[in-house]
């Protein structure tokens, strides 16, 4: 298969995902192409849809890759799907600051620092997929924490 083949393969596996594809999935799903020849055609569909003119740009994120509308058109995007902006609390920012900055933590500590008790944020976080407990430490980069700030991952 040359490039051009490869790349409309990618492109429309990238449209129907609904979750950022890995490149280790596109190398198994793709046997017949190489590692090189795989990420060559995500960099073409990458170039190709930095266009202005383009609704939707390629992002790297989450370990994967996915499309993603772009930023300047998002605010006819949210009506369509009726979603508002995710909106948190001082409080829930400055436990998320910490979780993510002293991970793994446990509950404790995140109440040493602020002083005040957070069991219902965290309980909220996790609710909302952007942490998850381990053997009662706390961990950011869940995949929906990851996928819906559009960090490639959590330091």
């Amino acid at each position: 298969m040359d490039v051009a083949e490869i790349k409309a393969i990618i492109e429309s596996m990238l449209f129907v995902s609904d979750t950022p594809l890995r490149l280790e999935t596109l190398v198994t799903i793709l046997p017949e192409a190489n590692k090189e020849t795989i990420l060559e055609g995500i960099r073409q569909i990458k170039t190709d849809y930095e266009d202005p003119s383009k609704g939707v740009e390629l992002v790297e994120l989450a370990g994967g890759y996915q499309f993603r509308t772009k930023p300047h058109w998002a605010e006819w995007t949210n009506r369509l799907k009726k979603i508002k902006a995710v909106k948190f609390s001082r409080a829930a920012l400055e436990t998320l600051a910490i979780v993510a900055y002293r991970q793994p933590v446990i509950r404790p500590e995140i109440e040493e620092i602020r002083g005040v008790d957070c069991g219902w944020i965290l309980r909220s976080l996790m609710e909302k997929g952007w942490s998850r407990l381990r053997v009662e430490k706390i961990f950011l980069g869940a995949r929906s924490f990851t996928d819906n700030t559009g960090l490639s991952g959590v330091v």
